[in-house]
């Protein structure tokens, strides 16, 4: 009974050190839970019940997060925010968000479309179990296998932001069905392997291709090949 008790007086402790204030905001139709911190708001939290959802479960179609909640900017995504939104075809993600912490877009099985600023820090899990991403507006920072690992084969479509500077060693490595690439007028850096095995690549799109395009970058030959008759150089 001791032990019993114990452990229910620690938990309802925690509960009352971590769990934070909700607030609510609705915009277009939708409603938004956030706490903040300092002067952002953060989507999700911690709650009395465990993690809280940013919408309802139930939301269908395509969303763009708020770039302000209660007149504070958006900055941050918490973890599980929108888990299980697996109504969700498209997210938007504004500049003003920083940081998506883990497992925050888990289990949104229907998301085909992912839009995210050039500057984010993208924590581990992000988008586990988010099985149908097609189509994905990102940076280069990391590569693409390691953020969408249960979608990585279905991706087409890849539009690096503008304002991306460069892009990582195996950026693009296990997107096997990747047909289109757009790349942007910031882009300096190329690390090795960046487009490895992009066998089904028919439009490949750069700013200056007579820098960028070196057969170093396509360890496939046949790819490269392909791509110098897409963009003369």
């Amino acid at each position: 009974m001791r032990n019993w008790i114990g452990t229910l007086l620690y938990s309802m402790i925690t509960a009352s050190v971590h769990a934070v204030t909700f607030y609510t905001d609705t915009i277009d139709g939708i409603t938004w839970k956030y706490y903040t911190s300092g002067n952002s708001a953060i989507l999700g939290g911690y709650g009395e019940h465990g993690y809280e959802r940013a919408i309802s479960t139930s939301t269908i179609g395509a969303i763009t997060i708020p770039t302000t909640l209660g007149g504070y900017p958006v900055v941050r995504i918490d973890p599980e925010a929108f888990r299980s939104c697996s109504k969700l075809t498209s997210v938007t993600i504004p500049a003003e968000v920083t940081t998506i912490r883990y497992n925050a877009f888990m289990y949104c099985s229907a998301l085909e479309t992912l839009v995210l600023p050039p500057s984010i820090t993208i924590e581990e899990d992000c988008f586990r179990y988010c099985s149908n991403i097609q189509h994905v507006t990102i940076s280069g920072q990391m590569p693409m296998a390691s953020l969408f690992p249960d979608s990585v084969v279905k991706i087409t479509d890849v539009v690096v932001t503008n304002g991306s500077t460069f892009l990582c060693a195996n950026f693009l490595n296990g997107c096997s069905s990747i047909t289109n690439v757009v790349l942007p007028n910031s882009l300096n850096t190329i690390e090795r392997s960046a487009f490895y095995g992009l066998s089904g690549l028919y439009s490949f799109v750069i700013p200056d291709s007579s820098a960028l395009l070196a057969p170093r970058l396509f360890p496939d030959a046949t790819v490269y090949k392909s791509i110098q008759k897409l963009i003369p150089v």
